[in-house]
């Protein structure tokens, strides 16, 4: 059975910090789960699923991927980068874990929060751009959760997107 989502309508004037408020969780720094995103028109823009990642639910016994990062994987508006993986793929649904300005320690700390709940059969780790010009614990910190998430794999900034 699926959770229920509050439906939130985005006008077409918005600026693009307009909807932040409203699916980012400001003191867990978060997705908020279960909700939709549609324009005036009522099309889907976006959901959260139950577990606070961007994309559709997972049925329960549906395999799925997660890419893990910060605004480099999330997407606002239509079926993300990381959502498109899913046409590629044979029988995994794949969901966008970004959330906007995330450190890197916090990307792991929610890949590893998430599959101590429900474990992904892929686990995609874009560590991001922070914290600038100290990232002396990357390597132990990256060890740490590599070490209890299935399937881990550590993807670098795709630097087209950089410019």
């Amino acid at each position: 059975m699926n959770a229920q989502k509050t439906v939130h309508v985005l006008p077409a004037n918005r600026n693009a910090g307009y909807a932040q408020g409203l699916y980012l969780d400001a003191t867990t720094g978060t997705l908020v789960p279960n909700l939709v995103f549609v324009d005036e028109s009522g099309d889907v823009l976006f959901e959260t699923n139950s577990l606070g990642l961007r994309g559709p639910e997972p049925a329960p016994d549906q395999r799925f991927g997660v890419v893990w990062g910060c605004s480099v994987v999330f997407s606002i508006v239509g079926r993300g980068w990381p959502e498109l993986i899913t046409d590629a793929s044979v029988d995994c649904l794949f969901l966008d874990g970004g959330v906007e300005g995330s450190p890197y320690p916090h990307i792991l700390k929610r890949a590893l929060d998430t599959n101590r709940v429900r474990p992904a059969a892929l686990n995609l780790l874009m560590l991001g751009w922070r914290p600038f010009l100290d990232n002396r614990h990357v390597h132990d910190d990256l060890t740490d959760v590599i070490s209890e998430i299935p399937n881990p794999v550590l993807l670098t900034q795709p630097t087209c997107l950089n410019a």
